[in-house]
């Protein structure tokens, strides 16, 4: 039935989100006195460019956005020096390929960000498409399901054949907007996530059977 594997970058690939709530909380609360380390869940899954609308929307953010965008993305050149790749996911990947699954990468980390960690850990996968934030109109980030869409139109596979990797509830909502069936990765035992919207919920790549979804099954 299942014919791709869509990943979120952060959280699913590499253990960066650990490393944004550590750094990402550090910057904010410089700017906001009315910023406390819980409120950080509230961003994840958002791209950078949804989240500066979040912030100055919720939050009172003074900075104007090239100023938040260069913060950022100093923030991130720390996270994406730091993090390492999950456990079990290029074993999991090995095991979507052996079953010709098409893999690709769906996430609301900016690209640059994204080749940083994959070039760091010289990670050869594969990917037939890896679709960023930069890629989608501000506004559409997740949970809006154009990113979602918009990877399934890049390796050319209908929606309902796509299975989505997700560790946020932004992303959770938005592979379900797009129609895919997804996969709710809770590999932080102290998330806040909501994955009450995923098909699924695992522990660790382990507990996926893709013998029962994939085409060939």
């Amino acid at each position: 039935m299942y014919k791709a594997v869509i990943f979120d970058f952060d959280g699913v690939i590499f253990d960066s989100e650990r490393w944004w709530s550590h750094f990402e909380n550090g910057m904010l609360s410089s700017l906001m006195p009315n910023w406390t380390e819980d409120d950080v869940h509230k961003l994840k899954g958002r791209s950078v460019f949804d989240t500066y609308t979040f912030l100055c929307e919720e939050f009172g953010l003074s900075l104007n956005r090239e100023e938040y965008l260069e913060k950022i993305d100093e923030v991130a050149r720390n996270v994406y020096d730091n993090c390492e790749p999950i456990d079990g996911i290029f074993t999991f990947i090995d095991r979507c390929l052996e079953r010709n699954m098409q893999i690709a990468i769906a996430s609301s980390s900016c690209r640059a960000w994204i080749d940083q960690a994959l070039e760091k850990w010289n990670v050869e996968v594969p990917f037939e498409a890896i679709i960023s934030c930069n890629d989608i109109p501000v506004g559409q980030g997740k949970p809006h399901p154009a990113i979602y869409l918009k990877a399934a139109e890049a390796i050319n596979v209908d929606p309902a054949t796509c299975i989505v990797l997700e560790d946020a509830s932004h992303g959770i909502t938005s592979a379900k907007a797009a129609g895919m069936y997804c996969i709710g990765l809770k590999n932080d035992p102290e998330s806040q996530q909501d994955f009450s919207e995923a098909d699924e919920v695992v522990l660790d790549f382990t507990s996926i059977d893709l013998k029962k979804d994939s085409d060939d099954s």
